[in-house]
């Protein structure tokens, strides 16, 4: 039992710094484009938002299974 939960712990634990990177970057991106054109930079914000959810909803779910 005591395996499985850290080997669910550093799953969520290796989620989150990609999670954290990905959100990283795609910063980074928006305020590259932002300057040009701010149709462009509001997609992209758009689509960091939405990929934060779901990451955010995944990373939470592995955590409800790990503790079972």
């Amino acid at each position: 039992m005591n395996t499985k939960f850290q080997f669910y712990k550093k799953k969520s634990n290796l989620l989150y710094k990609i999670f954290n990177q990905i959100t990283d970057v795609l910063n980074k991106k928006i305020s590259i484009i932002f300057p040009r054109s701010h149709r462009i930079s509001e997609q992209m914000y758009n689509i960091k938002i939405n990929l934060q959810k779901k990451m955010l909803i995944s990373f939470k779910l592995l955590k409800i299974f790990s503790k079972t």
